[in-house]
């Protein structure tokens, strides 16, 4: 009886394990980082930074197309939540959107063309979430790239 229980247990434990990992390496649309907290018929523009090595080109999009585009591309994205990002600091894409009345923004930089780093001032606790790109990115980085 005792080797039943214990058979028992440990399967639930194994299961426990394997639906947490599950749950944990799941991968969502970008959409849900983006629109929870801006809309986007509320963007007024979007700055783009690209800094390879000590090369520093920036960009300010204010045309509604130009800015359709690019919302576009990053909400097709599917990510994966992880803890923190290896970075090189010298290698990436900053990107802040700004709504129409400026107080709200998002801040995304691209690190690796692999890594996204978001920085939400709209929430009050956990402002800071980095994310795994999974999906194919090629056509949103030849998108941002100067």
């Amino acid at each position: 009886m005792k080797r039943n229980h214990k058979i028992m247990l440990s399967a639930f434990l194994l299961l426990v394990i394997l639906l947490v990992n599950l749950y944990n390496n799941r991968s969502v649309g970008f959409h849900e980082v983006v629109t929870a907290s801006l809309k986007p018929e509320d963007v007024a523009s979007i700055q783009i930074v690209s800094i390879s090595g000590e090369v520093e080109n920036e960009t300010n999009i204010t045309g509604s197309h130009e800015i359709a585009s690019i919302l576009d591309q990053l909400i097709q994205l599917k990510v994966r939540k992880i803890s923190s990002v290896d970075n090189d600091p010298s290698d990436d894409i900053r990107i802040m959107i700004r709504s129409n009345n400026g107080a709200k923004y998002l801040f995304l930089t691209v690190y690796d063309k692999s890594y996204i780093h978001v920085y939400d001032d709209n929430r009050k606790k956990n402002k800071i979430k980095n994310y795994k790109i999974v999906s194919d990115n090629a056509h949103l980085i030849r998108l941002l790239e100067p």
